[in-house]
């Protein structure tokens, strides 16, 4: 191009292209070398990462030209990155659910960032030991959320009777005998994540009598 501005195109890959330009007038001439530096950077903040607790890790493909900083989009504010300069990093306290954050290089005055999800498909069994004074008696955990379903599962040797059907959070029982303690187990689960906990039905119940009738 002999015209003193141009645009240059087609500079596909980082660092400096040298150019010179030349002035010329009969026999004489003159030149000068100008450098065009190619900063830009491409992120990516690799992929979504599925947790069943409430940690995760993320790995962003690195730059090691760049300056690269995670920062969150969407999340709770007690959600804790670890390390947000390096590309792999772990993230705490992620709450229930999807999160977003964002993977972003800096390069001299260019810039890019992706964006990647921390799903948190943790669930919780919760349960209480029940004490039975009079059968049937009703079992006390919660109820499963967020799609998730429970079941109970008796531990013990001994049979005992879900009247509800096992998968009901505060299904009845019946079937343990006097003074027996039963071990249950009652297990929440989702389409990635299951948690368990255990509880006791202790049999309290007895039969008192005051005997006959006396005339």
């Amino acid at each position: 191009p002999s015209s003193a501005i141009t645009v240059v195109d087609d500079l596909i890959l980082p660092g400096d292209f040298d150019f010179k330009w030349t002035v010329t007038r009969g026999d004489c001439s003159s030149s000068d070398i100008v450098t065009v530096t190619n900063n830009t950077v491409y992120a990516n903040a690799g992929n979504d990462e599925p947790t069943c607790n409430d940690s995760v890790k993320l790995i962003a493909v690195e730059d090691l030209t760049a300056a690269g900083t995670w920062t969150p989009i969407s999340a709770s504010s007690s959600t804790i990155i670890t390390s947000s300069l390096t590309a792999e990093t772990i993230i705490r306290n992620l709450r229930p659910g999807t999160s977003l954050f964002r993977w972003t290089l800096e390069k001299g005055t260019c810039t890019d960032y992706d964006e990647v999800q921390a799903i948190n498909n943790s669930v919780k069994a919760v349960a209480t030991d029940v004490t039975i004074c009079q059968l049937p008696s009703q079992l006390t955990a919660s109820p499963p959320t967020g799609g998730a379903t429970g079941l109970w599962t008796n531990l013990s040797p001994s049979p005992i009777n879900f009247i509800d059907g096992n998968t009901l959070f505060n299904t009845r029982i019946d079937g343990i005998l006097e003074d027996d303690i039963a071990i249950l187990k009652w297990k929440v689960s989702n389409s990635y994540c299951s948690d368990s906990t255990l509880i006791m039905a202790t049999n309290n119940s007895f039969d008192i009598s005051a005997g006959v009738n006396d005339t």
